[in-house]
């Protein structure tokens, strides 16, 4: 599936991780298109077929309505899953932002369980961040 970037024109991209006390580890990728066009490419791409846009490690996905009900940011769009049961070890959860040129791509992950909040609060401050 990332194979779409082979086609599109990626201007900037920068990321950041962090690991709560609790064990969850958070990712947040931001990668800068040359125009909103290949920025919308990507992120249809991403939203087309979810098992092909799947995490390393990840084998099914759900869509994770409840989270992205709460996003509502003027000029930016997001997607949410959750990885489906049963899942091993750690839970997986991911999102990705659109923003006129920039796609954001939020992971967390935590054994035994991601909770749902701490990811709900990440992907708003995110899309304000962009919005």
């Amino acid at each position: 599936m990332w194979k779409v970037l082979d086609d599109v024109a990626l201007r900037h991209v920068t990321g950041r991780a962090w690991t709560t006390p609790d064990g969850t580890r958070t990712r947040v990728l931001l990668l800068k298109f040359s125009s909103v066009a290949h920025a919308d490419h990507l992120d249809s791409a991403l939203t087309g077929d979810a098992d092909e846009a799947l995490p390393q490690g990840v084998d099914g996905a759900e869509v994770l309505d409840r989270v992205v009900g709460d996003v509502r940011v003027p000029d930016a769009t997001a997607y949410a899953y959750e990885e489906k049961a049963p899942y091993g070890p750690e839970e997986t959860l991911w999102a990705h932002i659109r923003a006129g040129d920039t796609l954001a791509v939020v992971t967390q992950t935590r054994e035994g369980g991601a909770p749902t909040v701490p990811f709900r609060q990440t992907l708003v401050l995110q899309a304000q961040l962009l919005g």
